[in-house]
This record gives C-alpha cells, sequence and structure tokens, in this order.
C-alpha cells in the first residue's frame, strides 16, 4: 500500500526484526519499576498514533512514505516492548499455580487463533478497500485502550498479592490474598 520497492521493503523487514530482540527486553527489565498497566496504556497509545500515521502516509501517498515506515515499524516493535509480553506477565503472575499451564495455554491459543483470523482476513479486506482495511486494527485498539485503562490494575513496586487485593477490593469481594 505505501509503494515501496522490494528491496526497500526487505531492508525495512530485517531493520525490524533485528530491533524486536532488544525492544523484548524493555519489559522483562523495567516491568517491575514503570508497571504493567503503563506498559500496556503507552504501548496501546503509541499503536493507535502509529495506526492512524500509517494511514494518513498511505493515504497522502508517496511523499510520506516514510512516515508509513516508521510508523509500522512502530507498532512492530512497542508490540514487542510492550502489549505483547507485558499481559503474558499478568497471565503468569494472577493466575494461581495450579492453573498457570492451562491458563497461559488457552491464552496462547486464542492468541495464535486470533492472529491467524486476523491475518486471513486483513489480505482480501486491504486488497478490496486498501488503506481503509487498517481500521480493522485501529477500532479493536481504541476499545482495548479503555479496557486497558479502566481494567488493569498499577503493578509498579507492588507485590502479586497487592495487585490481587487491589482486584478483589474492586470487586467488592471480601478476601485478602496479603501474606
Amino acid at each position: 500500500m505505501a509503494h515501496f520497492t522490494m528491496k526497500g521493503a526487505n531492508l525495512g523487514s530485517w531493520i525490524i526484526a533485528i530491533l524486536r530482540i532488544p525492544f523484548t527486553l524493555v519489559p522483562v527489565l523495567a516491568v517491575d519499576k514503570i508497571g504493567r498497566r503503563f506498559l500496556m496504556n503507552v504501548s496501546m497509545v503509541v499503536t493507535i498514533l502509529s495506526l492512524i500515521g500509517m494511514m494518513v502516509g498511505i493515504l497522502v501517498g508517496d511523499s510520506l512514505q516514510i512516515l508509513s515506515a516508521v510508523c509500522f515499524a512502530a507498532v512492530m516493535l512497542i508490540n514487542a516492548a510492550g502489549l505483547g509480553s507485558v499481559s503474558r506477565f499478568y497471565a503468569a503472575e494472577l493466575v494461581p499455580k495450579s492453573l498457570l499451564i492451562g491458563t497461559t495455554s488457552i491464552l496462547a491459543g486464542i492468541e495464535a487463533v486470533t492472529k491467524i483470523v486476523v491475518e486471513f482476513a486483513w489480505f482480501p479486506v486491504a486488497n478490496d478497500i486498501g488503506v481503509y482495511s487498517m481500521l480493522m486494527f485501529l477500532i479493536p485498539s481504541l476499545v482495548f485502550l479503555v479496557v486497558i485503562w479502566v481494567m488493569c490494575p498499577e503493578t509498579s513496586n507492588r507485590s502479586v498479592y497487592e495487585v490481587l487485593d487491589d482486584i478483589a477490593r474492586r470487586k467488592n469481594l471480601k478476601i485478602s490474598f496479603a501474606e
């Protein structure tokens, strides 16, 4: 859609692939200090702004081709740094150990099926309606930004038990997980 040459597209793909490795380390090294909620919200905002930037770059044409490339790279890298891995931290830390393998397996399966369905659906839609097919990603991103903002508790400098107690309070449950 952005009319890159094959050589330019291949180079961009390699650069993004190489940069994903250090970007994946961001949440591993900083998640406890920064907080999962913050990382996920920032990831969603960057994703939304980048998707809008990609759409604008594609609609305007070759004069904003670089904007499209930078925004695409931002979506790929922010997913590696925030949304992709931080959500797994939530699942791994907040689920009881006896349910952990089953729960993470179910989440991984849902993620895989969702990705396959979206990717198979997106290509024909993109072929038919062009840049507006990006709305398939933009609209859910806007919805999930609100969901994450409202439902995900802050975890920065807090134990798992404190986070679970916060969730229980929000749900008006009369239980405590604190040690």
